[in-house]
């Protein structure tokens, strides 16, 4: 049967339905491309900030021997070697394949052919910050398992900026100018410390949090949680589904879609998290809060309750970093996760690594918070989903 043998109302409908169709799709269209557009934009924005400072572009690699030993995060794997012989698969006999070249010669060898793809370019950056001693910073793809969500993309761009001889506080001044450029907006930062954020979220105090005080928090306030949560695990999961929200808010939340003339030149409202828990350090320095109590030397910026950007005082002494990431790999073995292997490049790395600061911005949250969007899949051109 063909269109001229429907009735003429059927054909009609068909039309019309196809033309509806066709709008939607080059509505959806015209969209990606302006995302791409202002993508574009802000990247060129970036670069110029920090070029105009002196600072090198670097682009390190996006897979690597060693992944993060964190407990939280869940590394891709990626080997960039093939685990056997291709002539085993019908490779031609003058294959480029060379017998006796390391990355085939043994089942040995094979065992350090595991690869993973990047949560972060800090390691890499670092070895070149400890070589060259001078400002660097990047713009790169990096990639979480396990991360899905109106906020998470397995996949997602990052910028990370580090500076030699600099405190945190240069890092957070580096910070607060770029939001300024990239939004066209003065930004009103309130500063609270990881405790009292907590505290006022939740009335309870992270330091001292027991796993049957947060389990039976949990509970009166019906939050769904997973079984066998550690103390840290309790901490984490309370600050991002009672403290998170509430960090970053302006009022109205979304000024852009008021449609109020001045909306664009309303303050950028952060809230700037700091004195993180010891066990939180990761790559961090550690020192003595006014309470006594020690703390780990980072920030946390916060728009719109989404978590913008995390930055550190960093550590530097090597001895330390190796305990923590054998550290980080016991708790997993505790949690039933896989061991990581440690960057043992990094650790002779930061022989020489001078005292510096760095930190990582999520561009595609930025994208989001600045143009107004409520999901991830928003800004970008093809999220997990249809990649």
């Amino acid at each position: 049967m063909n269109a001229a043998d429907y009735p003429k109302k059927a054909r009609e409908e068909a039309q019309g339905y196809a033309s509806q169709d066709s709008e939607r799709l080059a509505k959806l269209a015209s969209a990606r491309q302006a995302i791409a557009r202002r993508r574009s934009a802000l990247y060129q924005q970036i670069r110029e900030f920090f070029w105009q400072q002196d600072f090198c572009e670097v682009e390190t690699p996006l897979i690597s021997s060693a992944a993060s030993t964190e407990p939280h995060l869940a590394s891709m794997e990626a080997s960039p070697w093939p685990k056997s012989d291709p002539r085993e698969h019908g490779a031609e006999a003058d294959s480029t394949f060379e017998p006796g070249r390391e990355s085939y010669a043994n089942s040995d060898n094979r065992q350090k052919r595991a690869g993973y793809l990047i949560t972060s370019p800090e390691y890499p950056m670092k070895r070149l910050m400890a070589e060259w001693q001078s400002p660097i910073f990047q713009i790169t793809k990096c990639f979480r398992a396990l991360e899905q969500s109106s906020r998470h993309n397995p996949e997602f761009s990052m910028l990370e900026w580090y500076r030699p001889h600099a405190k945190l506080e240069a890092i957070e001044a580096d910070l607060l100018r770029l939001l300024e450029i990239l939004s066209g907006r003065p930004v009103e930062v309130e500063r609270i410390s990881y405790a009292a954020a907590f505290l006022r979220e939740t009335g309870l105090d992270p330091f001292t949090l027991s796993v049957d005080e947060a389990q039976a928090f949990a509970m009166r306030n019906q939050l769904s949680f997973p079984k066998n949560l550690d103390r840290l695990g309790w901490v984490d999961l309370l600050f991002s589904l009672k403290v998170e929200p509430a960090l970053g808010t302006a009022k109205p939340e979304n000024l852009l879609e008021k449609n109020r003339p001045d909306a664009l030149t309303d303050p950028l409202k952060a809230t700037l998290i700091h004195d993180f828990l010891p066990e939180q350090a990761s790559l961090a320095q550690t020192q003595t809060d006014g309470n006594g109590r020690p703390v780990a030397l980072r920030f946390e910026l916060y728009l719109r309750g989404l978590e913008i950007a995390n930055a550190a005082s960093e550590l530097t002494d090597p001895a330390t970093q190796l305990r923590r990431f054998k550290a980080d790999n016991q708790t997993r073995r505790e949690l039933g996760l896989p061991p990581m292997p440690i960057d043992h490049n990094l650790i002779a790395a930061m022989q020489g690594l001078p005292p510096c600061s760095g930190i990582a911005v999520g561009l595609d949250r930025l994208l989001m918070v600045l143009g107004g969007f409520r999901q991830i899949s928003e800004v970008l051109l093809f999220d997990v989903t249809r990649a």
